[in-house]
């Protein structure tokens, strides 16, 4: 739609960079000034992943992502007022600011193609940098609910159990008591390119959210002893009081017309 703006070294068959000299930061800042007035006193969240992904030869150098996130950075928080969110690839390209927020998606050591010193969870802490949690092993929802079902796996399936299990800030974070304020939150993602209608993305959504908010709400387990098991949970809260809330808003979530499959999950974990 823009062509002017595109990054010249940009050469894939859909370009999506867009040049980082003046006239393309004069248009985000145009861009983002209007969501701030759209959306108001809200966290504003720009990007900055993958830029390089696929990419032979790099399209911008870190030393270039660096600079504009900094330079966007400063426009959000100083003229904008609002906090800036970033994907944690800005910190691995050196941006480390405690006025903004990181998305921490990637689980683990190995990104893509290389492996890391350390995992980004633990950078972050090292580094005391305010970050939100949606790592792709537990939180992206367009993974499968299980093997069988539809979706995408490339970070493997992610059944409602498995987000029930999850400790935030225990598995994989195993965040220093200290630092546990570092986490603002949690954000499940739905990526919907290859989602193909409304009940399909509700089948991928629902009930994994009801396991989410209870994982948001809830103190780590270090703290909190007393919480339910999955199999309590699954048969007192989810199956007897937020399934029949689906049934009546007509909600198409996974396993409406198996229900066995939710009493089977989980047995085959410890």
């Amino acid at each position: 739609s823009y062509p002017d703006l595109q990054c010249p070294n940009d050469q894939r068959e859909m370009p999506c960079v867009i040049r980082i000299d003046e006239p393309g930061a004069d248009f985000c800042r145009r861009v983002l000034t209007e969501v701030r007035d759209v959306f108001g006193d809200v966290p504003i969240h720009v990007g900055f992943d993958e830029v390089n992904f696929g990419q032979d030869q790099p399209i911008y150098t870190d030393e270039e992502i660096l600079g504009f996130s900094r330079a966007m950075t400063g426009f959000i928080k100083n003229d904008l007022g609002v906090t800036p969110v970033f994907w944690d690839d800005a910190l691995e390209r050196g941006l480390n600011d405690p006025d903004v927020l990181m998305q921490w998606w990637r689980s683990g050591r190995r990104y893509w193609w290389k492996n890391r010193a350390l995992t980004f969870d633990q950078e972050l802490q090292l580094k005391d940098q305010p970050y939100i949690l949606s790592p792709s092993d537990w939180l992206y929802f367009d993974m499968k609910n299980t093997k069988d079902a539809d979706g995408t796996e490339w970070s493997g399936t992610i059944a409602v159990d498995k987000i029930y299990r999850w400790e935030p800030l225990l598995d994989p974070v195993a965040a220093d008591p200290a630092k546990r304020a570092l986490a603002q939150g949690v954000i499940a993602c739905t990526w919907s390119e290859q989602i193909r209608d409304f009940d399909a993305w509700q089948d991928r959504v629902f009930p994994r959210i009801a396991a989410l908010a209870e994982k948001g709400w809830a103190q780590p387990a270090d703290i909190d002893t007393s919480k339910p098991s999955w199999e309590t949970w699954r048969d007192e809260v989810l199956i007897k009081k937020q399934i029949p809330r689906y049934e009546a808003m007509d909600v198409n979530y996974w396993s409406r017309n198996r229900p066995e499959e939710l009493r089977r999950l989980g047995s085959d974990r410890a």
